[in-house]
């Protein structure tokens, strides 16, 4: 179980409030609320990119606030798919650091197979269309075997049928895997549609001098 206890940060222009919130193993949690929440800024924190000023994040009943980021068991697919261009796709894929994995090679084969991308492999990424792109992401995602994928409007440029495709197909490896998911969007039928539970983040982060 993740549980995140009243954790609040305090950066130049942006006070985020105090939050809580807690998610079972293998579910789905969905964040919504206005731009200004603080809900990438949220996500930020739990991968450990930025610390909170107060609170706790605990993970299998142990505290993470301050463990480094690539030990936290988390990875993130964004809106933009932030491949890189000069690598091809097996090796965007295989880009992640898992000291536990020793054949890097078998496992980003055996996850583009999962993700369905087995044929673009020595593409590079600039051939790649937007739907192409996403699913490379999240094969790099889940390419360091993440405990919790965290998704932040990662199928908000697509158009509508691929990204009920893809939605479909995030729950279905999910239902493989296990893993659990935090989704961040705008959309409220995406919202309701993969959460398990949604919650609404309403208060708009004040800047620290109002």
């Amino acid at each position: 179980m993740l549980e995140v206890r009243n954790i609040t940060i305090n950066l130049k222009n942006f006070l985020l409030p105090p939050i809580s919130f807690s998610i079972e193993d293998g579910k789905s949690l969905s964040i919504m609320g206005p731009s200004g929440t603080g809900k990438t800024t949220l996500l930020k924190i739990l991968l450990g990119f930025l610390i909170p000023d107060t609170g706790k994040i605990i993970l299998d009943n142990e505290d993470i606030t301050h463990l480094k980021p690539q030990k936290r068991k988390m990875s993130i697919v964004t809106q933009d798919p932030l491949l890189f261009p000069h690598l091809k796709v097996e090796k965007n894929v295989a880009f992640g650091i898992v000291p536990h994995i020793k054949d890097k090679t078998k496992r980003a084969k055996d996850i583009m197979e999962l993700v369905r991308i087995s044929h673009l492999a020595k593409r590079s990424p600039k051939t790649l269309s937007g739907g192409e792109k996403q699913r490379v992401a999240l094969a790099r995602a889940l390419f360091v075997n993440p405990k919790i994928l965290l998704l932040d409007e990662p199928f908000s440029s697509l158009d509508e049928e691929l990204k009920i495709t893809l939605r479909d197909e995030v729950l279905n490896l999910q239902k493989k895997l296990g893993f659990t998911i935090i989704l961040v969007t705008h959309n409220k039928e995406e919202a309701y549609y993969m959460g398990d539970s949604v919650m609404f983040m309403s208060e708009i982060g004040q800047k620290p001098d109002q």
